[in-house]
C-alpha cells in the first residue's frame, strides 16, 4: 500500500509516528498503534526463572495483529513506506493553506 492509497482508504487518519512504529499502520482500520508483534529476544534463565531480557527483534515476516480491530498479518503488511513523511507534509500544506 502506498501512502496515497492509505490516505484514500483512511481519509480521517492523520496521526503520525516517529519512533518504533514509524510508517506502520493497520491496513484494515487505519490505526497507527498498539500492534501485537511476534518478537525474538534473549533472556538469562536459571531454575528460578529468567532475569535479564535482551533486545527485542522482529522481521518483515513476523506476525502482527492490530489491537484496535484484530486484523492480522505480517509486519510487512502493516508497513507503508513513507507514510509519516507524507502525512507530515499534508499537515504542513493544510496549515499553510489556513494561514
Amino acid at each position: 500500500m502506498t501512502p496515497q492509497e492509505f490516505r484514500a482508504k483512511h481519509p480521517d487518519q492523520d496521526e503520525t509516528n516517529e519512533n518504533a512504529l514509524e510508517d506502520m499502520a493497520c491496513p484494515e482500520c487505519g490505526s497507527r498503534g498498539r500492534f501485537a508483534i511476534a518478537v525474538t529476544t534473549t533472556a538469562i534463565f536459571d531454575d528460578l526463572g529468567s532475569d535479564d531480557v535482551g533486545d527485542l527483534e522482529y522481521e518483515a515476516d513476523s506476525s502482527c495483529t492490530c489491537k484496535e480491530c484484530d486484523h492480522a498479518g505480517t509486519v510487512a503488511d502493516f508497513e507503508v513506506e513513507g507514510l509519516d513523511d507524507f502525512l507530515t507534509k499534508l499537515a504542513e500544506e493544510t496549515e499553510e493553506g489556513v494561514a
